[in-house]
């Protein structure tokens, strides 16, 4: 693969492919996904979060997907945890994390502990 590997192609300089997904997620007193990103086997993964609205604590885990099985109507995803899930801290305060992990897909599970909660996140891959 050379864009993983070489700094240009024959005449032409290519940098490394990146894929990235900003939004906002609403989430409530159960566990609710992020819409995911489609990483196409990018292997260094970012994931980005920040709690924007809400007093209550919140428990974040990012999630990978490295294959889908047949479902009834369409494939479904098989999702694995990144990393053990953890709280936020304090309001506005971000955290970023940086795995690396060849994937098809990525996204964070959120959970509340109470009421309604607001979450601004980044996912994004690359490949170097």
């Amino acid at each position: 693969m050379p864009l993983l590997n070489e700094s240009s192609v024959g005449a032409t300089s290519v940098t490394s492919p990146t894929l990235s997904l900003v939004d906002n997620s609403f989430t409530y007193t159960s566990a609710k996904n992020t819409d995911m990103l489609f990483v196409d086997q990018l292997p260094k993964l970012v994931f980005y979060i920040v709690q924007t609205v809400g007093a209550n604590p919140i428990t974040v885990t990012p999630q990978f997907a490295l294959r889908s099985t047949t479902g009834v109507s369409e494939p479904q995803l098989i999702w694995f945890q990144l990393s053990a899930p953890f709280v936020m801290p304090a309001l506005n305060t971000p955290v970023l994390l940086n795995f690396e992990m060849p994937c098809q897909f990525i996204r964070f599970s959120i959970t509340s502990a109470n009421a309604t909660q607001t979450v601004q996140f980044v996912l994004a891959a690359h490949a170097s």
